[in-house]
């Protein structure tokens, strides 16, 4: 997430700057695109970390499951 704060604030490239540039130039169905697309993957990114963390420190899970 601070990536793409970063980018939307200094950018000059990446998804933030893409976001931002779409804004300022009027073109909302892109931006929303780049929205959705950014929205997708934070949440495959978080299921993937969750998936990860399981299996590493599975005894951790074992008593809340």
């Amino acid at each position: 997430m601070l990536v793409i704060i970063a980018e939307m604030m200094a950018g000059t490239g990446g998804i933030g700057f893409l976001v931002i540039d779409m804004q300022r130039s009027f073109r909302s169905a892109d931006m929303y695109a780049w929205i959705v697309i950014l929205a997708v993957l934070g949440y495959a990114l978080n299921a993937l970390f969750v998936r990860v963390e399981r299996r590493l420190i599975h005894w951790s899970y074992s008593q809340v499951d």
